[in-house]
């Protein structure tokens, strides 16, 4: 387990900086949190982070060295394997399978609902609460 500083770079509108914000604190894993401006981008985050977008987590080990981390899945997937505190997927592959493929609807629920009806609102709100309201059917025995 890592004893590294974490710093969480963070946009206050941005859902992906959320799910990051949302597994360190489930966790219950210390870290900071430095914001920034996406539209007026400082010289020191371009400098860090490989595709101009946050989240980034930057891992200061003891020594002074520095990893920066992007996309919010990564950044799950390294808390997941280097922190202690509550599992973010269970343990069972099937299970753990059925939660991915839930966070993948969640994340993405515009491009997987297929919006294409003339009326899109009345459209939305009756495949939304249809789509968010059953277990995942994705995968053999849902999450």
């Amino acid at each position: 387990m890592s004893n590294a500083k974490l710093t969480l770079v963070s946009h206050h509108l941005c859902p992906y900086v959320q799910r990051a914000a949302i597994a360190l604190t489930e966790k219950g894993v210390p870290f900071e949190r430095r914001y920034v401006d996406l539209s007026a981008k400082p010289d020191w985050f371009l400098a860090i982070s490989p595709l101009g977008k946050a989240p980034l987590l930057i891992v200061t080990q003891d020594d002074g060295t520095e990893a920066v981390l992007f996309e919010s899945a990564v950044i799950c997937e390294y808390l997941e394997e280097s922190q202690p505190g509550v599992p973010l997927h269970p343990a069972d592959p099937d299970a753990r399978t059925a939660s991915r493929l839930d966070r993948v609807r969640l994340v993405h629920p515009v491009r997987s609902l297929g919006l294409r009806d003339s009326d899109p609102t009345v459209l939305a709100r009756s495949q939304f609460r249809d789509y968010y309201c059953q277990p995942c059917q994705s995968w053999p025995g849902g999450p």
